[in-house]
């Protein structure tokens, strides 16, 4: 028998009937555990992949655990190959190709971007067996991977400019954009100096301040999921499954979340968090020897959408000892309302009402 001909060439299907989505979710899950068991199976992970496809837009992630529940119930009592099998019946030729891309992004290493070698051969066999052409096939996988890069490295800081403030004549920070401004908050004295990027702008100086602002203007697509899901829902997605892994887990990989909270009151919804970096190098405190010092950090981060931008505020606190801060809960509460008055001193603005006005003068 060839590998995977188990799951590609089985007989027969399950009693159970499947909506078109718990079919999808069921490619997922069969692709997932081609290689490994159902009990190994990442299932934040597959509602993460699921999420990103337009057939579930309107489901919760509450919704898409509950749906791979299901499905990992079913598979439970299954052979994975009957498993397939049902799920092909039920997806129809309108969700064959959803169902190849939910698979193909199943499969792609978020690390390198690609599909790995050893997975080929089950790729192979699963475009087979669902009857995608190839031409069709290399072009969807290419587009996976473009929007799983895109989705991904939209949180990973590139090359940034900077600015010591003594060569910076302008008291106010104003973004390319034009989206918001504010009073910029380091000194030239202490040492104040701003570094950009597009979608970044970050303060600091020699006392250990650092202030940093992301923003990300809000697409159709996540504009519409954020009206389905809500802020609640949505936020935290973005911070803890997209920031946070890609923006500072890569490059600090002993960084975990210590406190989180969903706030209501904060911009009509904002969700903060508060993460434990240990051995953060920071050239404002120097060894002896000159080299950047290693200190232990918390960093408090408040996400929130304002118009039609997601911004992600944060504010660093360093320490000097090897511990960290023995209660989380009160320097949480303490970096949170520092955070809170440095939005207050940011001046935000509706660019698209902007837009809409000077078009309005045009036409006049």
């Amino acid at each position: 028998m060839a590998q995977y001909d188990d799951i590609f060439h089985a007989v027969g299907v399950s009693s159970e009937e499947l909506t078109a989505e718990e079919a999808v979710a069921a490619i997922a899950v069969v692709v997932a555990a081609a290689d490994t068991s159902l009990d190994e199976l990442d299932v934040d992970f597959l509602a993460d992949v699921l999420w990103e496809f337009d057939i579930f837009e309107e489901y919760s992630n509450e919704d898409l655990l509950d749906i791979l529940d299901r499905v990992l119930e079913i598979a439970e009592d299954q052979e994975l190959g009957v498993v397939f099998n049902t799920a092909n019946k039920y997806i129809g030729e309108e969700l064959v190709l959803d169902a190849f891309g939910v698979g193909v992004s199943v499969l792609v290493d978020e690390e390198t971007f690609s599909i790995p070698l050893s997975k080929m051969t089950l790729l192979k066999e699963f475009q087979k067996t669902l009857g995608v052409e190839e031409t069709e096939a290399g072009e969807l996988i290419d587009e996976v991977i473009a929007a799983i890069k895109e989705a991904e490295t939209s949180y990973v800081d590139d090359e940034y400019e900077t600015i010591i403030l003594e060569n910076f004549h302008d008291k106010v920070y104003s973004s390319p954009l034009g989206n918001f401004r504010l009073k910029i908050p380091v000194l030239a004295d202490k040492g104040g100096k701003l570094q950009f990027q597009e979608g970044m702008v970050e303060f600091s100086d020699n006392f250990a301040t650092l202030l940093r602002i992301d923003y990300y203007l809000i697409s159709q697509k996540q504009a519409n999921k954020i009206e389905s899901l809500g802020l609640k829902d949505y936020l935290p997605h973005v911070l803890l499954d997209k920031y946070v892994p890609w923006g500072i887990v890569a490059n600090l990989p002993k960084s975990k979340v210590e406190y989180s909270e969903f706030i209501e009151q904060v911009m009509s919804g904002a969700y903060f968090i508060l993460i434990y970096m240990p051995d953060v190098s920071t050239v404002t405190h120097q060894e002896s020897n000159g080299s950047g010092a290693k200190k232990n950090a918390y960093r408090g981060l408040l996400i929130f959408k304002k118009h039609n931008f997601l911004y992600v505020i944060s504010k660093q606190h360093y320490f000097k000892d090897s511990k960290g801060f023995e209660n989380t809960e009160t320097l949480a509460k303490e970096i949170k309302q520092q955070i809170f008055e440095f939005v207050g001193t940011i001046e935000f603005f509706d660019i698209n009402s902007k837009t809409q006005e000077s078009e309005d003068r045009r036409k006049e």
